[in-house]
């Protein structure tokens, strides 16, 4: 495990063999879940520093209409909502599905303080991570409320093909999770997809996606910065 927590951003900085002193000191616990068990709901308590460990989960916002936001997808050595085991009011902002077998490891609060009063890495490192957290939100916030949704599909496809490295992109995921993601109804989103067809910008085709100008697409995104 130690191999592993050295990928974690808490444990940036730290080798293997300053871990395993960790591991053995402060109490933890490792717990499993399978694919589609709910890892944590919305507006649960968060007591716990959860890192994944193995597996994927998927953070999912609802709000009081039922409509669903898929927020982001963590996999192993990320962590699950850290900013929020501190506040006054600490609630699970979203609910955590298990897209997979996955497995967490936990760290109660209070032991969580004790190994940063003690390791001041540990505690820079954790005030780094909340840093980013404030930052992704901030981003998260405006994708939502600022972003056309040309500008969302600019956007997933812009980053798609920068980790495809390739103008042909197999999305990794269905209309539907695209929709929810982008916080916007299917029906919108599949005509989005088709003015962007009938515009020359993409072809599409099932799960594939051609970026037949790239600049255009690019573009989208500029005007929304």
């Amino acid at each position: 495990m130690e191999n592993l927590l050295q990928q974690c951003s808490l444990f940036k900085g730290l080798p293997a063999e300053a871990i395993t002193p960790i591991l053995d000191k402060y109490q933890h616990q490792v717990k499993a879940f399978r694919e589609k068990d709910f890892v944590i709901f919305q507006n649960d308590s968060c007591e716990n520093l959860m890192i994944v460990i193995q597996g994927l989960v998927q953070a999912q916002m609802v709000d009081s209409t039922g409509k669903l936001i898929i927020i982001e997808e963590l996999g192993v050595a990320q962590l699950l909502a850290p900013a929020f085991i501190f506040p006054d009011v600490n609630r699970m902002p979203v609910s955590v599905l298990a897209l997979e077998t996955t497995q967490i490891l936990y760290f109660r609060k209070p032991v969580l303080l004790q190994i940063m009063q003690e390791n001041q890495t540990i505690l820079t490192n954790f005030l780094n991570m909340i840093s980013n957290r404030s930052r992704f939100l901030s981003e998260k916030l405006k994708f939502h409320a600022f972003m056309s949704i040309r500008d969302k599909i600019s956007h997933y496809l812009i980053s798609e093909h920068n980790k495809q490295e390739s103008l042909h992109i197999r999305l990794r995921h269905t209309q539907q999770e695209l929709a929810d993601m982008f916080g916007i109804a299917r029906p919108s989103l599949a005509r989005a997809f088709a003015d962007m067809e009938k515009s020359g910008i993409i072809r599409v085709k099932n799960k594939d996606v051609d970026i037949l100008d790239l600049k255009e697409l690019k573009k989208n995104i500029d005007s929304s910065i």
